[in-house]
């Protein structure tokens, strides 16, 4: 049983960095349309 928890544990690990890696993503897609909505302005 305590096998299965050392699973458990490493799965919930993995979902928190599923999910940073997600919203590192999306910060950075919001980052590169702002970025070009300013060049798109200057131009």
């Amino acid at each position: 049983n305590h096998l299965e928890d050392d699973k458990y544990q490493n799965n919930q690990k993995d979902e928190v960095r599923v999910k940073v890696v997600m919203i590192r993503k999306r910060k950075i897609s919001r980052q590169l349309k702002k970025h070009q909505a300013i060049v798109t302005q200057m131009s």
